[in-house]
């Protein structure tokens, strides 16, 4: 399985795109919109977010020497296609909302300018980066809206689709925050409500430390250490 920051984690549809695009000359430059069409019945509103992963995404987009042979391993395409995504990096331009932005349908929450097979397979990522946070993103806000200054916590991890969605949004200075938005007496708004406030909370009672780190491979780590008595 390819971890969160490898260009493989796209459709297959993509890459016989590019195939294409390389095989007919295609260089023209291209521009696509993420918006929304409409809303379900009682939504009036959504809260864009996500921006800072899709931008890493492009950013650091490259095709690494276990992705190609990967694709290899398909037997479908040529080794002139090959040496193609062997260098193929965005260049283009984006424009986006900013992170937290309150948006309707019809309204771009991002535009991408690039040649033609850049816009082309960066979609399925940035769609499936922009989509999952600003579902999430919408329905805090709705909830922060309907209890009316009353405390919320959320227990992420149980029910996020894996641990990247579970702890996308987080660093290490605000994971193990507490979950109080929209009760402005708490002295720690923006925690990210993981129930990690809890663990470490216990933790630290017991003179033991935890923290979180992403690793160079994209996976997320936690450590947890305690202090050992050695007896004489």
């Amino acid at each position: 399985m390819p971890n969160s920051d490898s260009a493989l984690l796209t459709d297959l549809y993509q890459l016989n795109m590019l195939a294409a695009y390389l095989d007919y000359g295609l260089t023209e430059t291209a521009v696509f919109e993420l918006f929304v069409r409409k809303l379900p019945p009682r939504r009036g509103f959504l809260i864009a977010a996500g921006l800072e992963q899709a931008l890493q995404f492009l950013e650091t987009l490259a095709f690494t020497s276990e992705n190609l042979a990967a694709i290899c391993g398909l037997g479908e395409f040529s080794d002139r296609f090959i040496g193609y995504l062997r260098s193929f990096r965005f260049t283009g331009d984006v424009d986006a909302m900013p992170e937290g932005t309150v948006f309707f349908p019809d309204e771009p929450i991002v535009r991408v300018t690039a040649p033609l097979s850049e816009a082309q397979f960066v979609e399925t990522r940035l769609v499936n980066l922009l989509h999952f946070q600003t579902v999430i993103a919408s329905k805090a806000a709705r909830m922060v809206l309907a209890a009316e200054g009353k405390p919320l916590i959320d227990y992420g991890l149980r029910r996020a689709h894996g641990a990247e969605a579970g702890v996308l949004e987080s660093d290490g200075g605000t994971i193990f925050n507490r979950f109080r938005r929209g009760a402005e007496e708490e002295p720690e708004p923006g925690g990210l409500g993981l129930g990690l406030w809890i663990v470490k909370s216990i933790i630290e009672r017991h003179g033991g430390t935890i923290g979180v780190a992403r690793t160079a491979e994209g996976r997320t780590r936690f450590s947890i250490t305690f202090p050992v008595e050695v007896s004489p």
